[in-house]
């Protein structure tokens, strides 16, 4: 494959990831995005404060999405592009990062999964951080695979450390991450660059250090929760920590994940096979290290732990090392069937990729709201939770959003996920129900009901 090829292919894939990520990008805002978009539309020092009081993340989104809005507007559109922008960049590094690793076939054919991925498509449209996040972790890698060949050069470990520090202002659990990496090149490099690699980690993730404290000291000074934000958030079970692994690659209707996940697995286990005999390469080292350790870290503090801190969205870096992964499987392998393994991983994909567009991973808070407002004008609507209150409020036009605590007398109607009602649906009458989601029978998280409820 001649260069010029290449770079035609790449800019193809990176071109059908991004029409992806454009999908219905004008679908109402979820609750997690308006929150975004709300922080960002405010004054500077609002967005600071807000931003202050959002613990479980680091301000870096909400910084550059404030620019953002100055320049555009406050819309689904406008808040949302900003992270289509922030995932095209992601591809285009991510082909960089890939070329480093195997041949142009296959870093092809690993690029077209990320592109194509239901997780990488989903999150990245979703105006919240994970976008950016994204695109910090390939340049982290990518800045990481350059250190490794050549470890010598200052500038290397620089570049390194610097974006170790963008991406710990993005993410918290960024720390763990360069942790990660800190080990590796400790076991990798040559003993006189060791202290200057800890020293460069260390410093970077230390600059986020003010803000956290600024941010979180007061309750830690008094031992008191400072993350009740997250307190939904349940411990993972096994069969979660496999899930991570499976949802990066969605669900076809009608097929269960493992049967992807059990041919990829036993790639996995012939190239580890080999390599262990003739020595892991630093690349192949590290991107198990960040792509299985980091999982499982976190898996372990949130099991067993005193708070679970789990969340897939969190783990873009190591989603995309386990992506590099089995492209690095598949480009060790027979050439027939390094290019069955990625080409079948790549149709399902094709599949499954519908199930990441906002029609079925997000309420239809505006069709909602449309059609309380013509069917029931000025007529309050009870929520039980602030997950409806806020984006139906914020789409609503011919009436109230009430919390059920601030009930009004008189007529009203109930609109809840069914059983979150806190108890008001017994006595009251089904009238419509709504539900998304594409590969699972509807539940609590995919459905709203609405109510008659008894006076």
């Amino acid at each position: 494959m001649t260069g010029r090829t290449e770079r035609i292919a790449a800019l193809a894939i990176c071109m059908i990831g991004l029409a992806l990520r454009t999908v219905q990008i004008d679908y109402n805002f979820d609750i997690d995005e308006l929150f975004s978009a709300r922080i960002a539309a405010q004054p500077f020092g609002g967005m600071i404060r807000q931003s202050l009081m959002d613990h479980p993340h680091p301000p870096l989104h909400n910084l550059l999405l404030f620019s953002w809005v100055r320049a555009f507007e406050v819309g689904e559109i406008s808040v949302r592009s900003f992270s289509v922008l922030c995932s095209a960049a992601f591809l285009v590094v991510t082909h960089l990062l890939l070329r480093r690793l195997m041949p142009p076939g296959p870093a092809l054919g690993a690029l077209a999964l990320v592109a194509v991925s239901p997780f990488f498509v989903y999150y990245g449209q979703q105006a919240r951080p994970y976008s950016l996040i994204a695109l910090l972790s390939a340049a982290n890698l990518l800045a990481l695979l350059r250190l490794l060949d050549a470890p010598a050069v200052r500038g290397r470990v620089v570049v390194w450390s610097v974006t170790c520090a963008v991406l710990a202002w993005a993410q918290y659990i960024a720390a763990l991450t360069v942790a990660a990496e800190i080990a590796i090149l400790l076991l990798v490099l040559p003993r006189r660059e060791k202290v200057l690699v800890v020293v460069g980690g260390v410093l970077a993730v230390a600059t986020v250090l003010p803000w956290l404290i600024t941010a979180m000291g007061s309750h830690i000074l008094h031992g008191t929760d400072p993350l009740p934000h997250i307190d939904w958030i349940k411990q993972p079970t096994p069969q979660e920590l496999v899930w991570f692994y499976a949802g990066i690659f969605g669900d076809v209707p009608g097929i269960r994940s493992r049967w992807l996940l059990l041919p990829l697995a036993a790639l996995g286990v012939a190239y580890y096979a080999t390599a262990i005999r003739r020595g892991l390469s630093p690349p192949a080292f590290a991107l198990t290290g960040i792509g299985v350790g980091v999982p499982l870290v976190v898996f372990a503090l949130s099991a067993y732990g005193p708070k679970s801190v789990w969340a897939e969205r969190q783990f873009m870096g190591p989603a995309l090392a386990f992506v590099a992964l089995v492209g690095l499987w598949a480009a060790n392998c027979p050439r027939w069937l390094g290019r069955v393994a990625l080409v079948g991983a790549l149709a399902w994909l094709t599949a499954a990729v519908p199930s990441a567009f906002p029609m079925y991973t997000k309420p239809p808070w505006r069709a909602v709201a449309e059609y309380l407002d013509v069917e029931y004008p000025n007529r309050p609507v009870l929520a039980a939770e602030d997950w409806v209150a806020d984006p139906l409020g914020y789409y609503r036009k011919a009436g109230e959003v009430v919390r059920v605590q601030d009930r009004p007398s008189g007529p009203a109607i109930l609109l809840c996920r069914p059983g979150r009602d806190e108890g008001l649906a017994r006595n009251s009458t089904p009238l419509r129900d709504w539900s998304w989601r594409r590969t699972r029978p509807p539940n609590d998280n995919a459905s709203l009901r609405l109510y008659e409820v008894a006076r």
